[in-house]
């Protein structure tokens, strides 16, 4: 069983986004204050106490704390990259959908199998485009195309976001105004969408982050598998 000042400090840890470096700093920072306080005869529950909650205590360290806001296109390869990643989770039914001659052979007369499965893909494509991005930023902080370009997704109190603001962040998309709304990027200082300032969120670079170039091109491997299918859609449909 954990101690208090072990789940105090992981619980602080979790709302702070910094370098490894600095993020070591603040927790042998916080041990020899418990160490400290509980040397003078005060127990760890005072301690905590005396701190102020995890949060506040995060909010303050990440006051002093130096981040670089991500720019349109560093975020726009990182939407492509996941918007690839959501067509090739999509392709299985799809692909079903295809061979029970639903999709690519209009004189074909669908039974009520291929409806069925046509319906299941579609829903299935619209529920992985509606939890994908909300489910990943709210649970890590990150999608998996911004994983791959180390970019951040941060409350404004630079922790971590909860699932109403990752849900708000991506109203624009769910609405069809994502590129009105990305055009307000490169005129805020902070690098935020208009619905990032509605949900209080800010999207950042890995502060340890190797900025490998690599990471670019590799936006587009999540398109082989989609583009192969297209392809072999147009040839089956021919």
């Amino acid at each position: 069983m954990k101690s208090v000042e072990d789940r105090y400090i992981e619980a602080v840890m979790r709302d702070v986004f910094a370098s490894g470096r600095a993020m070591g700093a603040l927790e042998s920072d916080l041990r020899a204050h418990f160490a400290d306080a509980e040397a003078a005869g005060e127990s760890a529950q005072e301690v905590a106490a005396l701190l102020g909650s995890p949060r506040e205590v995060a909010a303050s360290f990440m006051e002093g704390a130096e981040l670089r806001p991500a720019g349109l296109w560093v975020r726009s390869a990182a939407f492509l990259a996941d918007f690839g990643l959501c067509a090739t989770l999509a392709l299985p039914l799809l692909a079903l959908a295809l061979l029970v001659g639903v999709v690519g052979r209009a004189e074909v007369d669908p039974g009520p199998l291929a409806i069925a499965v046509t319906i299941c893909a579609g829903l299935t494509v619209v529920g992985i485009l509606l939890v994908y991005f909300p489910l990943f930023e709210a649970r890590f902080g990150w999608t998996p195309g911004k994983w791959l370009l180390e970019l951040h997704v941060i409350g404004e109190t630079r922790g971590r976001i909860s699932v109403g603001q990752a849900i708000v962040r991506r109203l624009s998309y769910y609405l069809e105004i994502l590129l009105v709304d990305a055009l307000f990027i490169p005129f805020s200082r902070t690098k935020q969408r208009a619905f990032d300032r509605v949900a209080g969120t800010r999207v950042v670079h890995d502060p340890d982050g190797d900025g490998a170039w690599w990471r670019w091109p590799a936006c587009l491997l999540p398109w082989v598998l989609p583009a192969a299918a297209v392809t072999l859609l147009a040839l089956f449909g021919s």
